[in-house]
């Protein structure tokens, strides 16, 4: 299942949510990034995105890329 995100950060920028369970710490969260935006963030946790329609500009550390659906 799908959730959106809703993101919350600290001063420091680390994100305030968590993942999933302790059992199962994993999550699916859905982005209308025309909508909302997804706040500058960082975490010790994998993130994998996926562009389903349009573009977007993900940075990791000083490297940033523009990320295409498909």
């Amino acid at each position: 299942m799908l959730s959106e995100c809703g993101a919350s950060v600290s001063p420091d920028r680390r994100e305030l949510v968590e993942h999933g369970t302790k059992a199962f710490p994993v999550a699916c969260y859905y982005d209308d990034l025309i909508r909302e935006s997804v706040p500058w963030h960082w975490h010790k946790e994998l993130e994998i995105a996926v562009v389903t329609e349009g573009s977007s500009r993900i940075t990791i550390g000083n490297d940033s890329s523009i990320v295409s659906e498909g």
